[in-house]
């Protein structure tokens, strides 16, 4: 019987990455979500440290909104700061114009006129200089349940999440990091057991409780690092998938609205959206 193979996560990554079809053309690092399509699932409510209204959301509720989107190869040229410059920045598409609100108990579906919008790959904005997608859409319309203290605003809705291509070839620093941590902490756990089991007061005791505290400074300092890796390569459990591997975004990012006092703008928190790649239609 042949034995099956276990492979860390930092294995499973590299699998990944080397198993995408070779025959895809050499693409830019921005370019991997061209003519890719998705469905988009936003879930607005009260989060923490929004600038919403006190009011807003203070029940509970939440909307959940569906709608699928294209990411067009095609430059945009209009000007939108959330994007910051113009370069780089492409048209997004919405599929039929239009967003669904999810139904209640009292409310059925509703269908909600949307206008395309744009989108671009910010590169080095995320966390740690990793990579962000930012995108957005304009509803046409307040978005709410008919009573509920709830609602996104008319106007254009703000997204980003992490952004990371699978065509770069793995440091493996991560595995490397977490290796060294686990073999920290196995070290303290054998000299700990030995520290109990010396004498009340001697020599060795006393060493080896020096000795536990450099291990454990070391081991905090290692596990600063394998987290950061974690941020800058995470696991592919972490993230949503193109449909050919060639870029992952993170299972969940934020959405916002842009709100102006005066001369400056806010951008106010309107909960999270989580997304998920799926094929071409048929007929376009």
């Amino acid at each position: 019987a042949s034995q099956k193979e276990k492979h860390t996560d930092n294995e499973k990554s590299t699998i990944r990455r080397r198993t995408m079809k070779k025959s895809q053309p050499k693409l830019k690092d921005t370019e991997l979500l061209d003519g890719t399509f998705w469905k988009v699932a936003f879930n607005v409510g009260r989060e923490p440290g929004t600038w919403m209204p006190k009011t807003w959301g203070i029940s509970g509720e939440r909307l959940r909104i569906n709608l699928d989107i294209e990411f067009l190869p095609v430059q945009l040229f209009e000007r939108e700061e959330f994007l910051g410059r113009l370069a780089g920045t492409k048209m997004l598409r919405v599929k039929n114009n239009q967003l669904t609100l999810s139904p209640t108990l009292t409310e059925g579906i509703k269908n909600i006129r949307v206008t395309d919008g744009g989108w671009c790959v910010s590169r080095g904005e995320g966390p740690l200089g990793t990579d962000m997608l930012r995108f957005y859409v304009e509803v046409e319309e307040e978005v709410r349940h008919r009573g509920g203290d709830i609602y996104c605003p008319a106007g254009r809705i703000y997204c980003t999440c992490g952004y990371f291509p699978m065509t770069l070839p793995d440091s493996g620093a991560k595995e490397r990091y977490r290796k060294r941590l686990e073999s920290a902490v196995t070290k303290i756990e054998r000299m700990s057991d030995q520290q109990e089991a010396e004498k009340l007061f001697s020599f060795n005791k006393l060493k080896l409780s020096r000795d536990i505290f450099q291990l454990k400074v070391e081991a905090q300092r290692l596990n600063e690092r394998y987290n950061a890796c974690r941020v800058m390569e995470p696991d592919i459990d972490l993230l949503k998938l193109s449909k050919d591997g060639s870029v992952g975004l993170t299972r969940e990012g934020g959405v916002c609205c842009k709100v102006r006092k005066g001369v400056s703008v806010e951008y106010h928190i309107l909960g999270r959206f989580s997304l998920a790649s799926t094929n071409p239609p048929t007929t376009r």
